[in-house]
């Protein structure tokens, strides 16, 4: 479809630095720097609980969370719906971050040389600790999948082959409660939905491999787990 266009411009969001400069021009989106990331996290805050978020007291604590998650914007969203669901202050959202720290590390998670995907890797833990079976089923199904947008009726109704009888458990005549695991995964901002006359649900590309990577060290708690390499499932 791309081809047939003739007017316009184009946006292109990646991870890559080597796109070839005459076609195209590149531009490096950086991180948040911790004033910054602090008041998305205020704002954020604000529409939950508008006095921690407008008390000046409190601003010191959102900027140690800013700080601890190197100011990746994906990583600050995941970490704004945690402390909205479950009314945590940013002090007691860190408390659980170092909790999650070191079960990432266990599992095999380890910094690299760009540090994002260590920051990430320990929100997406700390936030799937609160997951149910179901909805973590889910989410490690949606993490094998293209990234675009799944309509929702799909996992509404999974059948009885394959994905239904993962996404059920091991108890085959569990029946399948997807308004509830779905629900679970919004609440974190595990994953987006677009309410529109055809629902759909979407996880993000870059939770995708680490959920991976976690699904690998479950199955294999000695062998740590590598950096994902694997190709979506479209």
């Amino acid at each position: 479809e791309i081809d047939q266009l003739r007017t316009g411009r184009i946006l292109i969001t990646s991870r890559r630095s080597d796109w070839p400069r005459q076609f195209l021009t590149a531009e490096s989106l950086a991180t948040f720097d911790v004033k910054t990331g602090a008041e998305f996290l205020i704002t954020r805050c604000r529409a939950w609980n508008p006095i921690a978020a407008d008390d000046p007291a409190t601003h010191p604590q959102f900027e140690s969370v800013a700080e601890h998650l190197g100011g990746l914007a994906l990583a600050l969203d995941l970490a704004a719906a945690y402390m909205e669901k479950y009314r945590k202050t940013p002090d007691a959202y860190i408390a659980d971050w170092e909790d999650a720290k070191k079960q990432a590390k266990i599992l095999g998670f380890k910094p690299k040389t760009v540090k994002h995907d260590f920051h990430l890797s320990i929100v997406w833990q700390a936030s799937v600790a609160q997951l149910d079976p179901p909805a973590r089923r889910l989410l490690d199904l949606l993490a094998w999948l293209a990234p675009e947008p799944l309509p929702r009726e799909l996992l509404e109704n999974p059948g009885e082959k394959q994905a239904g009888l993962f996404l059920r458990g091991d108890d085959e005549a569990r029946e399948w409660d997807a308004d509830e695991a779905l629900a679970q995964l919004f609440g974190l901002n595990l994953i987006k939905g677009a309410l529109t006359t055809s629902p759909s649900v979407q996880c993000h590309r870059l939770l995708q491999p680490v959920t991976r990577l976690g699904q690998r060290a479950r199955m294999s708690p000695s062998v740590p787990p590598q950096s994902g390499t694997d190709e979506d499932v479209r």
